[in-house]
């Protein structure tokens, strides 16, 4: 029971971990002078991540105008709405901020961004504790999770309604923990004593 306790804690720094690299990678630029920087351009990419880092910019100071409830859900994505200056430059369209995170943000503000932040840990939390008490699928269910996190840094499937990652995300956040969990609590209370 210890050594799973010490993977949930384990799992909640990565988490920690990860959240602040994406935050990192949305707000400040990255330098090729540091370990981060070294490592994707040995990787052969860019440290723009394929100019995301220019779009994310340019959708920060949109929603700097709009920072607590953002400029509606939605609404800024469509037709001439995401008159963004990078994308005057561009001969297609923007459709989405190439960031969950920054999406969200930009169309719901830092309201929507908190909610969301509790709904994401909400569910870490559910779904480690399943994991401690063996419920079924529930490594399943943290794999998608952080799965859905990760491809939100360079991708936007936050928030965006019929995308397959999106229902996945709340799917898996609306299951609860087993019934039997708390039976199961009582048992290694007890079994202490």
């Amino acid at each position: 029971m210890v050594l799973k306790k010490k993977i949930v804690v384990l799992t909640f720094i990565i988490i920690f971990g990860y959240l602040s690299f994406a935050l990192q990678c949305a707000i400040a630029p990255i330098t090729g002078d540091s370990f981060l920087g070294s490592l994707i351009l040995s990787l052969g990419r860019d440290l723009t991540f394929t100019d995301r880092t220019f779009i994310w910019s340019d959708i920060f100071d949109v929603s700097s105008k709009h920072s607590i409830f953002g400029v509606g859900y939605g609404g800024f994505w469509i037709g001439e709405l995401a008159n963004i200056p990078f994308s005057h430059g561009l001969t297609w369209t923007l459709g989405q901020a190439h960031n969950g995170f920054v999406d969200a943000h930009l169309q719901l503000g830092w309201a929507g961004i908190i909610i969301i932040a509790i709904m994401i840990l909400w569910t870490y939390k559910n779904t480690t504790n399943a994991m401690v008490f063996n419920e079924q699928n529930s490594s399943f269910r943290f794999a998608l999770l952080s799965i859905i996190m990760l491809t939100n840094v360079t991708e936007s499937t936050l928030i965006r309604a019929f995308h397959n990652q999106w229902l996945l995300f709340l799917s898996i956040s609306i299951i609860l923990p087993d019934n039997n969990q708390k039976a199961n609590e009582g048992l290694l209370n007890s079994s202490r004593i």
